[in-house]
């Protein structure tokens, strides 16, 4: 049985909880929560806190590097050497391209601005992994983006990123089952906007 790392992207510590950049920490909660996965554990080798258990009959371990955002690929760099590979893979983060309350689902890509996929991208060897893209876009322009993404969610904010955490969960079945193409479509649409 294949095991699949769901890496979830962040930066540690109470400062940056809730904040938008720390999406990718939230689903994971979600998902450990919703699928009655054992609390986080600290594992120090990985750099990351962990946890193990399974989603449509797969052996899931849920990832969240405890390295800051910049250095997220160390975590993976440490896992590839106990056997992961790409194809094992499947990262949840923020993306400030798409409006808050969607999500994106994709096989592969490049980074963009966001420096915790470079990171991913540089140590995985490959732009060619799965991953969900959530939303954090808010609909008046942004300043500054550093500090657009390490401020904390808005009420409304939050409550619209909550509802995609059941997207995500099923979008991440169909993943785990070999339904990327399903995914893509159920997910990808503009119209999937839980913000109206």
């Amino acid at each position: 049985m294949t095991r699949f790392y769901i890496i979830g992207l962040g930066n540690p510590g109470p400062k940056y909880e809730k904040t938008r950049h720390n999406a990718g920490f939230l689903a994971l909660d979600y998902l450990l929560s919703e699928m009655g996965f054992p609390a986080f554990r600290d594992e120090k080798y990985h750099r990351a806190q962990e946890s193990r258990g399974q989603i449509e009959n797969q052996n899931v371990w849920l990832v969240k590097p405890q390295t800051f955002m910049n250095l997220s690929g160390d975590t993976v760099g440490l896992l590839r050497k106990e056997g992961l590979v790409p194809e094992q893979v499947i990262v949840l983060y923020d993306d400030i391209d798409l409006p808050t309350g969607t999500i994106r689902v994709r096989d592969k890509g490049r980074a963009g601005s966001h420096n915790g996929m470079k990171s991913l991208i540089s140590h995985l060897g490959t732009e060619k992994f799965l991953r969900i893209r959530i939303g954090i876009r808010p609909e008046h322009p942004i300043g500054n983006l550093a500090d657009f993404v390490l401020d904390r969610f808005t009420g409304a904010e939050l409550e619209a990123l909550h509802q995609t955490f059941p997207m995500i969960l099923e979008a991440l079945r169909l993943l785990l089952t070999g339904k990327i193409a399903e995914a893509q479509l159920k997910y990808n649409q503009k119209t999937q906007s839980t913000q109206g």
